[in-house]
């Protein structure tokens, strides 16, 4: 019985780590975190709605090339 659940423990974390598929990551110099920091804080967003489809539309003022926006939620 022992031997079963150290198995599937095994198993099961091992599976974990098999469905990690990709990872990017850019590491940032302490000069470069900061600056984009601080332009950050200069970025607003507005919004309106749109009662004729009921939708938002939504703004970025002071929105830079450096920065994306991730839409896969």
């Amino acid at each position: 019985m022992r031997r079963n659940f150290c198995f599937k423990l095994f198993f099961l974390v091992f599976s974990f780590f098999l469905c990690i598929t990709c990872a990017n990551a850019k590491e940032c110099t302490t000069k470069e975190l900061k600056e984009l920091k601080q332009l950050a804080k200069n970025v607003d967003f507005g919004y309106t709605f749109n009662q004729e489809n009921g939708t938002f539309e939504i703004f970025a003022y002071n929105f830079l090339n450096k920065f994306y926006i991730d839409s896969s939620i």
